[in-house]
């Protein structure tokens, strides 16, 4: 067959002509219910809102939620240690000295500190989460961690680790985990303890020598409060310094920690049981 224009204006005729039922009716069937009548749906009536009511009402909780705050911290200040310690009272003095401690070491910190802190002839690494994440984006999946242990001083569900899976455990990396609040009614003793234990441990197989100490990295989530803790035990217990030069160190390295005065007190409680305030 010849395929003319002619025969092609015939055969689309005959294919129209016999499906034109399949080919009409659903369109029928559309302009059918395009031409019900719909429902009309109510608009809501508009809101009459008294914005300078709204404004009163904000201002008047924000007052009251100030005057809560500063009633409950002018009961914490009266006695803040009697949940955990009814006996701290003997150890006020070595609390406000260290505290004053402290203070001097902020004046004398370093102008640009690290945004990780190496303590103890670097063989002490001190960070957040935030300073740690930004060391794993700078390493490659073949490459080792810059530690060669790892503490970790807060609960899983607060660490985001952008390392892979198993990259520590390629590399023989030991983890700690201490998974405490910043809370300052939290206690930290048994923390303490085991940190104690740790880095004894370390000492010992390095017959002392500090160059041969391994290098471990503590991190909490902000470095501040929980990491800062162990690290100044860590250091006690590597070098048999006091308190007093630990905190002064960790302090001057990376001043915005120990602002937790439970965790601080309850160090100072340790160091003092332990012979080396």
């Amino acid at each position: 067959m010849i395929i003319t224009r002619q025969n092609k204006l015939k055969y689309t005729k005959n294919v129209f002509f016999k499906y034109k039922y399949f080919l009409i009716h659903p369109i029928s069937r559309i302009n059918q219910k395009m031409a019900e009548p719909r429902a009309k749906i109510p608009r809501p009536a508009p809101l009459n809102i008294d914005k300078e009511k709204l404004e009163r009402d904000r201002a008047a909780k924000l007052a009251a939620d100030l005057a809560a705050q500063e009633a409950y911290e002018r009961e914490v200040a009266k006695k803040p240690w009697s949940l955990i310690s009814p006996d701290f009272q003997k150890y006020g003095d070595q609390y406000d000295e260290i505290m004053a401690i402290a203070e001097n070491a902020r004046k004398t910190m370093a102008k640009n500190p690290d945004f990780i802190a190496e303590l103890c002839g670097k063989k002490i690494l001190l960070c957040g989460v935030g300073d740690l994440n930004v060391l794993h984006l700078e390493l490659t999946a073949s490459e080792r961690p810059p530690y060669d242990r790892r503490i970790q001083v807060l609960p899983d569900e607060e660490f985001v680790s952008f390392l892979e899976d198993g990259h520590e455990d390629r590399f023989g990396i030991q983890v700690h985990k201490f998974p405490i609040k910043d809370n300052y009614l939290q206690d930290i003793r048994p923390v303490l303890d085991e940190t104690r234990q740790i880095f004894t441990a370390i000492r010992d197989d390095a017959a002392g020598d500090t160059a041969k100490f391994s290098k471990t990295l503590i991190h909490c989530y902000a470095g501040q409060n929980r990491s800062a803790t162990v690290a100044a035990v860590a250091i006690m217990t590597l070098t048999g310094c006091s308190l007093r030069d630990s905190i002064r160190e960790i302090v001057q390295a990376r001043p915005m920690v120990l602002h937790n005065y439970g965790f601080l007190r309850q160090l100072v409680m340790w160091a003092v049981d332990h012979n080396q305030f």
